[in-house]
């Protein structure tokens, strides 16, 4: 459905929407799923679409209400053009992937063999190794594990798969810098340089973090103008230190990671190319929970 904010409430950034969807139980229970969600919407956006996708869960027999909430009280917004359509699903999505796999991320090799006299060509065995790949492939790295050197076998996995890989932990603000003034980044640093020793692309992620419990302690007893220059101080720090060392970087991780803000997201980087800001790109990582095949029928939270 289509939404959009009549006023906004002043001194304050912008307002949360959620698309909500209610499950009722025959035995007199009820479950919650945020369907969708936009953050920091004020009146300059205008009409927003919000949009996405449940399942019902098994053992749902009761009614299935679908509504909007989350702005502030005294806040006005409008509704309009509102729909649910069933998505069918399609047995053969298996076959229709691995179709597309082969036509856009496949290409023949054309192997041509010429052997010398007396040997018979068909029983010479051909024996392809790919050693490096351009198409960006990366995972978290430990830094701890990384440099400590009995994890010879963890390098080599790493140095031996992917080509891009990031520094999980250690460059994060309330790991760098627990006390104010104390940076520890020796061992991401030394991470970062072994893996540009072994030809890997480095991102780093990420310079700050918009959720309390990711903030330092003592970050969060500063406000105004001293809060303002302690983060302008540490994205400086955090540059220097790893200057000329990654790709790229995660200036601000987002409050939340779902995929139902997608759009929001979409709708942030359009206002920030539309405001000439420097963008060498946009992404979407995923965090997965369990190390498990996906099902064939995907769960919604997956």
């Amino acid at each position: 459905g289509w939404v959009k904010l009549l006023s906004d409430k002043p001194g304050k950034l912008g307002q949360t929407f959620r698309l909500e969807v209610t499950f009722d139980f025959s035995n007199g229970t009820n479950s919650y799923y945020a369907a969708a969600l936009w953050e920091f919407l004020s009146t300059a956006d205008g009409w927003i679409q919000l949009k996405g996708d449940f399942h019902v869960p098994a053992g749902a027999a009761g009614a299935t209400k679908v509504y909007f909430q989350g702005p502030d009280p005294g806040i006005d917004f409008e509704v309009d053009l509102v729909s649910v359509t069933e998505v069918t699903s399609n047995p053969d999505w298996r076959n229709e992937s691995d179709a597309e796999i082969d036509r856009l991320r496949k290409s023949n090799i054309d192997v041509r063999v010429t052997v010398a006299h007396g040997i018979d060509a068909s029983e010479v065995e051909i024996q392809v190794l790919q050693t490096k790949k351009s198409f960006p492939f990366g995972t978290k790295v430990g830094s701890k594990v990384y440099v400590d050197p009995a994890a010879q076998k963890y390098r080599h996995f790493l140095h031996t798969h992917f080509n891009w890989a990031v520094p999980g932990l250690l460059l994060k603000w309330r790991q760098l810098e627990k006390h104010e003034g104390v940076l520890e980044y020796d061992k991401p640093v030394a991470t970062i340089h072994g893996l540009r020793n072994h030809g890997i692309k480095v991102r780093g992620h990420n310079m700050v973090w918009s959720v309390e419990q990711f903030i330092p302690d003592w970050v969060k007893r500063k406000s105004g103008d001293e809060l303002r220059n302690t983060v302008r101080r540490h994205i400086q720090q955090l540059c220097n230190i790893t200057k000329g060392l990654g790709y790229h970087y995660a200036a601000n991780c987002t409050p939340q990671i779902f995929a139902e803000i997608a759009d929001a997201y979409l709708a942030q980087a359009q206002r920030f190319k539309a405001a000439n800001v420097s963008m060498y790109g946009i992404g979407v990582h995923s965090s997965v929970s369990l190390p498990r095949e996906p099902e064939s029928k995907p769960n919604a939270n997956e």
